[in-house]
């Protein structure tokens, strides 16, 4: 920016300044809330957020994306039923831009909680237009972990 717009410097260097900030903020605030869970790991429904796994030390095992799309089979839901008994999993994040008709059978079969996650990736104009952000998101992403995994 400071090259197509090198009269406001000044602004842009503030800005990503204070931007900085707010994202150490939200990696600290990741990092004492997920450290103190009383369960690391969760079902997803699907497989993108391996950056979680890594940086906090959570498990998340996904509903395959191609479950997503098709309707499962019995055997396929089944499978993820025994996973949550036998590994007593207390969660399944939904995501509110791809549905929840695969993580409600689920619920619907074990009684576990379910709450909502963003990837991130995609916003809605309406989000956009309300001022949805990525560290609004991520924030809302945090609270639904700290619920979910029983973080203090």
């Amino acid at each position: 920016m400071v090259e197509i717009d090198p009269k406001h410097q000044e602004f842009y260097e503030e800005n990503t300044l204070e931007y900085i900030e707010e994202l150490e903020s939200l990696k600290t605030a990741y990092t004492n809330t997920l450290s103190t869970c009383e369960a690391t790991t969760a079902i997803v429904a699907h497989d993108a957020y391996k950056y979680l796994e890594e940086e906090f030390g959570l498990e998340f095992i996904p509903v395959e994306d191609a479950f997503l799309e098709q309707e499962p089979t019995a055997s396929d839901l089944q499978e993820i039923v025994t996973l949550i008994e036998e590994e007593t999993i207390p969660v399944i994040y939904y995501e509110d831009i791809t549905g929840r008709e695969a993580t409600d059978r689920i619920v619907q079969e074990t009684g576990i909680q379910q709450l909502a996650i963003h990837p991130i990736g995609g916003i809605t104009t309406q989000e956009a237009e309300a001022g949805v952000s990525y560290i609004s998101l991520m924030e809302g992403n945090l609270e639904s972990f700290r619920q979910g995994l029983s973080c203090q």
